[in-house]
């Protein structure tokens, strides 16, 4: 048997998007807001119907721009978003630091860890007067 095909949900754009590399993300994101729109455009209704058997024509041509007009307010913004998403996880897992790598205190680093867990043991790191 078959399965039957499951429709495409903003879910799914968003995980699409999400995936991509940022460039590419805002790449489609600006490439398909401009053809949505152009096509929008291009179908939007100048006709005017006649006779009964018009009608066909100008229902077709009006789904056309409804969806594309609609669409262009929805998918651009999914990539936008799915990848934006992305960018924030990373940004509150690892947070950037503010410091230097190079300029580190002198002695501040594992030896400092490791004399705190020494038992008893209290290191000199280079303290002014002490030998």
């Amino acid at each position: 048997m078959a399965r039957a095909r499951q429709p495409v949900t903003f879910t799914d754009l968003l995980e699409v998007a999400s995936r991509l590399p940022w460039k590419v993300s805002l790449g489609v994101a600006g490439i398909s807001l401009l053809a949505l729109h152009l096509l929008a455009a291009a179908f939007a209704p100048a006709s005017t119907v006649t006779t009964v058997a018009d009608m066909g024509g100008v229902v077709i041509y009006q789904a056309i721009h409804v969806g594309a007009f609609l669409l262009q307010f929805v998918v651009p913004p999914a990539f936008l978003i799915g990848r934006g998403g992305v960018v924030f996880q990373k940004i509150a897992v690892d947070p950037p630091t503010r410091q230097h790598p190079g300029r580190q205190r002198p002695g501040r680093g594992i030896a400092h860890v490791a004399a705190i867990r020494e038992p008893g043991g209290q290191r000199d790191f280079g303290k002014a007067g002490s030998k």
